[in-house]
């Protein structure tokens, strides 16, 4: 009740001897289709996922929407042009994270959800806008942290190379951008089925590459608006991170969400 929800979780990792990090979706489309409906209706946690940018800009969002659940976030360009002030609202988020929050490694999560491009949008435009968003996320970073430390930056980009290449981040450019780690990731759930051979060999060597492990394997039913969701165990887990391993990761990231605790 009343607390810096970002405070309260740094002060927790700090408190038990970790480094705090901070995953940054870039395009979250999460319970956004509560725009629709009128906010007096709205449930608490229904003003936390619908900004009052998205709510004021439609001209912004996909239309058609993907579907009446998932909208697809926000149109970062079109074959219209770039959509500047939605970047500079995602910039300002990131700016005051930066400023105001003493976290270790901020991560900008590209893979959910990718959606942010509408229609036929040139790589080399998709290229320039991630290229330009990450570079002044470090340059916030670098600007906004205390004299002889470092805070590092990393992305969260997909498993399969296609999808990435619809994503348009430049994966050959990371390491003259200033990145300092890539986690690839299915889109939920625990999955050994990847192309990091693939996108390792886009990537420069000088940067680690981690295959992430999810708690949650597939969803097995559904009680009201609660997903039950299978809990992946200790073999699928191993396993998942030994295949990685044999294609060239670098190590294995353990993503723990919400839901497992259904299982």
């Amino acid at each position: 009740q009343n607390k810096d929800m970002v405070q309260f979780y740094i002060d927790h990792i700090r408190a038990n001897g970790m480094s705090p990090s901070i995953s940054f979706a870039v395009n979250d489309e999460h319970q956004l289709y509560f725009v629709n409906r009128d906010p007096k209706t709205w449930p608490r946690y229904a003003a936390a996922s619908v900004s009052k940018f998205f709510y004021d800009n439609p001209q912004y969002r996909h239309n058609p929407p993907h579907s009446s659940t998932w909208l697809g976030g926000q149109v970062w360009a079109s074959p219209a042009g770039v959509n500047q002030p939605v970047i500079d609202y995602k910039l300002h988020q990131i700016w005051d994270l930066t400023r105001f929050y003493d976290f270790d490694l901020l991560e900008l999560d590209f893979m959910r959800s990718s959606y942010l491009w509408d229609g036929s949008v040139p790589m080399k435009t998709k290229n320039e806008v991630t290229s330009s968003f990450i570079s002044q996320s470090i340059k916030f970073l670098d600007e906004n942290t205390a004299p002889g430390k470092k805070r590092y930056l990393g992305i969260r980009i997909n498993v399969y190379n296609e999808i990435n290449d619809y994503i348009g981040v430049p994966l050959e450019d990371l390491e003259k951008l200033g990145v300092d780690y890539v986690i690839l990731t299915s889109n939920s759930f625990e999955t050994q089925d990847s192309d990091i051979e693939k996108i390792r060999a886009k990537i420069s060597e000088n940067i680690p590459i981690f295959f992430e492990t999810v708690q949650v394997s597939s969803v097995v039913g559904k009680v009201g608006n609660t997903f039950i969701m299978k809990k992946s165990n200790q073999e699928q887990i191993y396993t998942t991170a030994a295949i990685s391993y044999a294609k060239g990761a670098s190590g294995a990231y353990a993503l723990n969400w919400e839901y497992y605790w259904a299982s």
